[in-house]
Formats: structure tokens, sequence, C-alpha cells
């Protein structure tokens, strides 16, 4: 969205009494976006080591839909390894839905891909404990 399409949705947004939201221009070297901050009605926190994109929360080291970056979409048959897009995964971590992960210690996949720890329960040596 270009930054006279924002000024313009945000001057409407002031004519029709909105609210009390507050815009903010998202300036990270991609095409400018909008994000709506509404206080108590504020999206929940994100995860530790994630981060807050405008579709949700992502772990930039390895979500394929924002590697390295919110929106950095990795290339079909490229997966995400420590924030940059690869043909494979490095050594030691193991390849789940475009994200290289490491099943010995990572909550999201935990001995192998799809085994969630549920808390208190942390990842370590590929079970939940």
């Amino acid at each position: 969205m270009t930054t006279a399409a924002a000024l313009a949705i945000s001057a409407l947004c002031l004519a029709l009494a909105c609210g009390n939201e507050r815009w903010s221009f998202d300036d990270v070297g991609s095409p400018a976006e909008i994000a709506v901050d509404s206080g108590s009605d504020a999206q929940p926190a994100c995860e530790e080591g994630e981060t807050r994109c405008a579709a949700g929360c992502a772990d930039l080291l390895v979500a394929p839909h924002s590697c390295g970056a919110c929106g950095l979409v990795c290339e079909s048959g490229l997966v995400c390894d420590l924030g940059t897009c690869h043909p494979a995964c490095r050594a030691g971590r193991v390849e789940c839905s475009g994200s290289c992960l490491d099943v010995d210690k990572d909550d999201r996949a935990c001995g192998g891909c799809g085994i969630q720890c549920l808390a208190p329960q942390k990842c370590r040596g590929g079970g939940c404990r």
C-alpha cells in the first residue's frame, strides 16, 4: 500500500470517527503496510522468539512465509534456516513444512515434525520432559 493510500484511509477513518486506533507505517524495506494498534483490543503478544507480522506471529529464523523478515517468502523448493532461504536444511536440522528445526530441542517439533511439547514441558534430547 502506498503512503498516499494509507493517508487517505487515515483521513477517512478520522472523518468517520473510527475510535482511538493509532496508525503506523511499517517501513522495513517492503511496501508500506498499515498496522492498527487499538489498545485493549490489540492482538495477544507473540510467543518468545516470534515477531508480530501483518499475517500474525512468526519465528523469522525458520518461518518459510517470513524468513528473516516479515512477509519474505522462500521460493518453491527452498526452506527457511536461520533466517535465510536455502535448498536444504543444514546438518543437525530437519525440514518440517519448509522450516528447518532442531528436533532434539525444538518444542514445536520434539523428536520429529508435528510433535509439540505442552507447557510446562520442554524438548530435551528429542523428548518432552
